[in-house]
């Protein structure tokens, strides 16, 4: 998945094979990203920012909330198709709250 695709990709969820849900379901903002948000709040907290500095803040705040709802997208999804598996029911908990069930 790329820097920008975890958050930017208009593909409907729904539409995406359970490998991609799942990656999607784990995703996180690139650290760079996360890095240069932090750096950016930080400074908009001290009201230092400028006109340009605001800008940037503006568009890494809606990257991450994209990247949020997305998430939350494949989660509900995930969580939807292991519901129609009787197999895996008991481990949906498990996956969805990022934990690793232990091998049998």
């Amino acid at each position: 998945m790329g820097q920008r695709e975890w958050a930017a990709s208009e593909v409907p969820v729904e539409s995406l094979p359970d490998e991609e849900v799942l990656a999607l379901a784990d995703a996180q903002m690139p650290a760079g990203q996360q890095a240069e948000l932090s750096r950016l709040l930080e400074r908009n907290r001290d009201n230092a920012l400028d006109r340009q500095g605001r800008q940037q803040l503006d568009d890494l705040m809606r990257l991450y909330e994209r990247g949020l709802l997305r998430k939350a997208q494949a989660l509900r999804v995930a969580a939807l198709r292991l519901n129609d598996d009787p197999a895996v029911e008991g481990r949906r908990n498990w996956v969805l709250a990022g934990w690793h069930p232990p091998k049998e």
